[in-house]
C-alpha cells in the first residue's frame, strides 16, 4: 500500500493532485485517487488504506472542514500519531485539530522550493523516520593541509648503486637525519624507544585518516541515495475529462421498482472510468421517478422521465426511463357476495387444470373448455375471465377468450390455458367429419311430380331488436348472471324462432351455467 494517505474534499481534487505530485517527487508513494475496483466497497478501501499508511496528510479548506468523511479520516490518523495537517485555504481547522501545527500552502505556486513545500517535506521525513534530503555540496569539505611527516633515519642502509669506497666513506661520517627543512647531525645511533614512537605516530595518523574518510562517506550516502530514488523525469500530463455517459440495468420498470444508474467518464487518454462522487442528478419528471445522490432511481407512477447527470461543468446525455403501470389483481364477482380480490401475498397459484365434457367433436360444433386453479393453501377455484387460451393449430379449431372452441376442419389440436404466469397441461381435442346421411333408395315407380309447396310469407325479422337481445345476453353471461342471459335470449327467440344464432347462444349459455354448477357454484338456474 502507499506511504501517505492524502485526505481531502472532492471539491479540492485539483489541489490534491498538485500536492500528491509534490509528495511523489520526494520519493513517497501517495494514495489519493480514490477509485473503487470491481467487487470492492468504498469503506473497505478506506479502512485498508488507513491500516497500511505510514502517515496521513489532510488538506484543510472551506469544503474539507465541513466534510464528515475528512474529519473522520483525520481523527483516525490523529489517534495513531500520524497526522500532518496542511492549510490550502486560510481557514480554521475543525475543533480538536487546531492545536496541531499545520504546513501553510495557502499561497503555494506549485514550486518545490517554496517555504511551505520544503516545510511539508521536512515534516514528512521527520514523521516517517527518513533523513532530510540535502545536496552533495553541503557535505563537501575543504581538504586539510598536509602535516609534515618526519623522514625515517637512513642509518644502517646502503644504496645498491654506490661503490664500496662510497659506502665506507659514508659510514665513517656522522649520520645525517632530515626533519622538515632542518638537518640534524648525529654522531651516534638513535635509541630503540625513539623508533617505536615514530612507528606509533604513523599508526595513529593512519587510523584517524580512515575514520575521517568513512565518516565523510556516510554523510554523503543519504544525498546519493535520494538522487537515485528520485531521478529527474519529464512530467506526465494528467488526463482530462472529455465527456460523460449514463447506463442502467434497464430502461423500463414497473411502478414502485428501483434500479441503479451509473455515470462513466471518457478521458483524453481514451480511458473510461466510473464516477461515484460529486455528481448532481436530475429527473425531468419527479412525479414519475426520482433519483438520489447515489444514482438510485425509484419509480413512482406510470409515465416517462429523462435522467441527466452533471459533473463539474460537463452534463451527460439524456437517459430516458419509462415506468409502466402495475398489472391489476384478479377480481371474482358473484351476484350474492361482494367482490373478492385475490391477494398474491396470501396465497400463491400453483397449477391450472383444463377440463372438457368431450374430447371429440365434429366440424362446426362448439365445445366449452373450463379452467380450474389450484393454490398453495390447497383450495381450487374456477376461472371464468382473464385466461389466455392457445391452440396448436388455429386452422383446425379456434378458441376465444371465454374458452369456447369452434371446430373448423378434421384434425387434432392441443389446447393450453395460461393465467398469472402459470401454464396448464395441454389438452388434446380431436375434430371429426360429421356423420353422412344415407342415400335414398331408388323409387320403384315413377312418382307423381307435384309442384313444391309455397311457404307462407313471413314478416321481416326485426334484426336490430334481435341483436340488442343477444348483446345484452352476452353481457349477463360474462358477469355470471345466466338467468338474466337466458331471459334475454328467450325474448330474442320469440322475435325470431328460427334464428340459429339465438339457438346457439342459448346452448352456449346453458353449457357455461352447467359447468359452473359442476365447479361448486350454488344458486344457479340453467
Amino acid at each position: 500500500m502507499a506511504d501517505i494517505f492524502l485526505s481531502y474534499a472532492n471539491e479540492d481534487r485539483e489541489k490534491a493532485r498538485a500536492v500528491a505530485g509534490l509528495l511523489e517527487s520526494a520519493g513517497c508513494t501517495v494514495w489519493w485517487d480514490r477509485r473503487i475496483p470491481a467487487g470492492r466497497t468504498w469503506r473497505s478501501m478506506i479502512e485498508e488504506a488507513l491500516r497500511d499508511m505510514r502517515c496521513m496528510v489532510v488538506l484543510w479548506s472551506t469544503h474539507s472542514v465541513g466534510s464528515d468523511w475528512v474529519k473522520e479520516e483525520a481523527e483516525e490518523a490523529r489517534a495513531l500519531g500520524r497526522l500532518i495537517p496542511v492549510l490550502i485555504e486560510p481557514v480554521k481547522p475543525p475543533v480538536g485539530f487546531r492545536s496541531i501545527q499545520a504546513a501553510d500552502l495557502t499561497d503555494w505556486d506549485g514550486s518545490k522550493d517554496s517555504l511551505g513545500a520544503r516545510q511539508l517535506i521536512a515534516d514528512l521525513e521527520s514523521l516517517m523516520g527518513k533523513s532530510p534530503s540535502r545536496k552533495l555540496s553541503d557535505f563537501e569539505e575543504v581538504p586539510r593541509e598536509k602535516q609534515p611527516i618526519p623522514e625515517p633515519s637512513i642509518e644502517g642502509t646502503h644504496a645498491v648503486d654506490r661503490s664500496t669506497e662510497e659506502s665506507s666513506r659514508l659510514s665513517a661520517r656522522p649520520s645525517i637525519r632530515r626533519m622538515g627543512s632542518t638537518s640534524i647531525v648525529s654522531g651516534r645511533k638513535l635509541p630503540g624507544w625513539w623508533k617505536k614512537a615514530v612507528a606509533g605516530v604513523f599508526i595513529v595518523i593512519a587510523v584517524l585518516s580512515s575514520l575521517l574518510w568513512f565518516g565523510k562517506r556516510d554523510r554523503r550516502a543519504p544525498a546519493l541515495e535520494i538522487s537515485k530514488v528520485n531521478p529527474a523525469r519529464a512530467p506526465v500530463p494528467t488526463p482530462t475529462l472529455v465527456s460523460l455517459g449514463l447506463s442502467g440495468d434497464r430502461q423500463e420498470v414497473a411502478a414502485n421498482e428501483t434500479l441503479n444508474v451509473t455515470l462513466k467518464g471518457q478521458y483524453s487518454d481514451g480511458t473510461q472510468k466510473p464516477i461515484y462522487e460529486g455528481i448532481q442528478w436530475l429527473s425531468s419528471e419527479p412525479r414519475v421517478a426520482t433519483i438520489d445522490d447515489q444514482g438510485r432511481v425509484t419509480a413512482r407512477q406510470p409515465g416517462e422521465t429523462k435522467i441527466t447527470a452533471r459533473y463539474g461543468a460537463i452534463v451527460s446525455p439524456v437517459w430516458i426511463l419509462a415506468v409502466r403501470a402495475e398489472k391489476p389483481s384478479l377480481t371474482l364477482t358473484t351476484p350474492t357476495e361482494p367482490s373478492v380480490t385475490q391477494s398474491p401475498a396470501a396465497t400463491k397459484l400453483v397449477a391450472l387444470t383444463v377440463s372438457a365434457n368431450n374430447r371429440e367433436i365434429k366440424i362446426r360444433e362448439r365445445l366449452l373448455l373450463l379452467v380450474k386453479a389450484r393454490y398453495s393453501d390447497g383450495k381450487e377455484k374456477g376461472l371464468s375471465s382473464g385466461v389466455e387460451w392457445r391452440s396448436s393449430d388455429r386452422s383446425v379449431a379456434t378458441i376465444d377468450s371465454r374458452g369456447e372452441l369452434l371446430a373448423l376442419r378434421v384434425g387434432k389440436i392441443a389446447v393450453v390455458a395460461r393465467w398469472g404466469g402459470i401454464e396448464s397441461v395441454a389438452v388434446d381435442i380431436v375434430i371429426k367429419e360429421p356423420a353422412s346421411k344415407p342415400l335414398p333408395e331408388p323409387p320403384t315407380s315413377t312418382p307423381v311430380v307435384e309442384p313444391p309447396p309455397v311457404p307462407p310469407t313471413k314478416p321481416p325479422v326485426q334484426s336490430v331488436n334481435l341483436a340488442s337481445y343477444i348483446n345484452r345476453a352476452k353481457g349477463y353471461r360474462v358477469q355470471g348472471n345466466y338467468a338474466a342471459a337466458l331471459a334475454e335470449l328467450e325474448k330474442a327467440r320469440a322475435v325470431n324462432p328460427d334464428s340459429q344464432e339465438v339457438i346457439h347462444e342459448i346452448e352456449a349459455t346453458r353449457r357455461a351455467c352447467n359447468a359452473e354448477q359442476r365447479l361448486g357454484r350454488e344458486g344457479l338456474t340453467c
